[in-house]
């Protein structure tokens, strides 16, 4: 563990709390792991444009998903896994279901690893 924070939801907004915690991390092909509590699209962008990878549960109102995502979402028998990519190919979104439903972002792009 290099950097945490306690967050008490009224403070920050997510996105200033993860820009604090990585800001000593920034443009170094760090890859970072997050909880549900931290983890959103946004913060997964966010973290793309600073080179800085990143991975984690992800809450399912922070997904911002399109209807039929939804619809495909909630079709998921036991055991069924969907897998989705953003259309620049940057981000990885896999839902699956065990006894419930499970969210996962995960950061895919190959540019936080190429040598300046």
């Amino acid at each position: 563990m290099l950097n945490w924070s306690i967050h008490d939801g009224k403070s920050k907004n997510l996105i200033s709390i993860v820009e604090d915690l990585i800001n000593p991390f920034k443009d170094k092909s760090y890859i970072v792991s997050m909880d549900r509590f931290y983890n959103s699209i946004d913060v997964i962008q966010y973290l793309s444009r600073t080179k800085v990878g990143a991975y984690g549960a992800v809450m399912k109102n922070r997904a911002k998903m399109t209807e039929n995502m939804q619809n495909e979402i909630n079709a998921l028998e036991k055991h069924e896994t969907l897998f989705y990519v953003s259309s620049d190919h940057n981000i990885l979104f896999t839902i699956w279901r065990a006894t419930q439903k499970s969210f996962i972002f995960c950061q895919i792009s190959v540019k936080i690893y190429e040598e300046k």
